[in-house]
């Protein structure tokens, strides 16, 4: 429990960090930006980064399929300069998204969300199942609060994440923002160029919208209504806590434990990558994603 307990604070850590044109219509939906490119032969792709990333983390994702699918690429409101829709919550992003997909007539609508981004592709998939032909989530889970301990409920999780949220928002000076941020961002990703970035957008994003959107993944539970999801769901793993001696199989079971109510789903565990798979190994991932919406 020991080994768990230091995984569950690095996981926490890491979801603080998972232009092609804009159609006049589209100034209606202010709790995020939208970039679209390609043609949709096969259909529409939605998008979704984690959290105080933008949509260009999906840049290579993009360029890999925008030749056969209508790619939506979202940068959600406070994160990475965008700006912060003022006391805006999860909740309310994923009606946007959803009456965006209903708005511009989408049809054969997957999804793919990295972090945050995974955790509201399964709270979209579940509200409107009939809406969304796959799910892809790339280590993103449906309710953050049971990492540690998989009997947390919302109400448990509530003082805790109210603590949490209240710690985030205190004064703190740039320099410490910066080797906090860096110090965690080693846990998610290898590559120092691509660490640097995602601190970056990270520095730029609005304090205020973090915390909340943290709050929300630690006290919206979507396990129980992950059941509702019709689409064919793949969801991508990596071994948190490998490095603290973790076992492998700990980490798999409490992956699986949060997706199994899903009707339709695929697990894959990538033991060496860290948070940000796109970014550590980008074949690996290119090749399962292909695999996957081909089927």
């Amino acid at each position: 429990m020991k080994n768990l307990s230091i995984v569950f604070l690095v996981i926490t850590f890491a979801f603080l960090t998972g232009l092609a044109f804009a159609t006049p219509q589209d100034s209606k939906f202010d709790a995020f930006k939208v970039e679209v490119k390609g043609t949709d032969k096969k259909g529409n792709i939605l998008f979704i980064p984690g959290l105080g990333c933008p949509g260009k983390v999906w840049d290579a994702t993009v360029k890999n399929f925008q030749g056969e699918y209508k790619c939506h690429v979202f940068t959600l409101a406070g994160f990475a300069g965008q700006p912060a829709l003022k006391g805006a919550n999860l909740a309310q992003i994923k009606d946007q998204v959803i009456a965006y997909i209903d708005h511009k007539k989408l049809k054969n609508v997957s999804l793919i969300g990295h972090s945050l981004g995974g955790f509201m592709s399964f709270w979209i998939a579940s509200e409107r199942p009939n809406l969304i032909k796959k799910v892809v989530s790339v280590d993103g889970l449906p309710f953050l609060g049971a990492m540690q301990n998989p009997y947390a409920t919302s109400k448990s999780m509530r003082p805790m994440a109210q603590q949490m949220k209240e710690n985030m928002l205190k004064p703190q000076s740039e320099d410490v923002a910066v080797k906090m941020q860096t110090r965690t961002l080693k846990t998610m990703i290898t590559d120092q160029k691509h660490l640097d970035q995602v601190l970056q957008w990270n520095l730029k994003s609005d304090r205020e919208a973090v915390a909340q959107a943290m709050y929300d993944m630690y006290t919206v539970d979507l396990r129980g209504k992950v059941a509702n999801i019709k689409a064919p769901t793949l969801v991508m793993g990596v071994w948190w806590g490998k490095d603290f001696g973790s076992p492998l199989e700990a980490i798999r079971q409490t992956y699986l434990g949060q997706i199994k109510k899903i009707p339709n789903h695929q697990f894959l565990m990538h033991e060496k990558a860290k948070h940000f798979i796109m970014y550590d190994d980008p074949a690996w991932f290119q090749t399962q994603l292909k695999k996957f919406l081909n089927k």
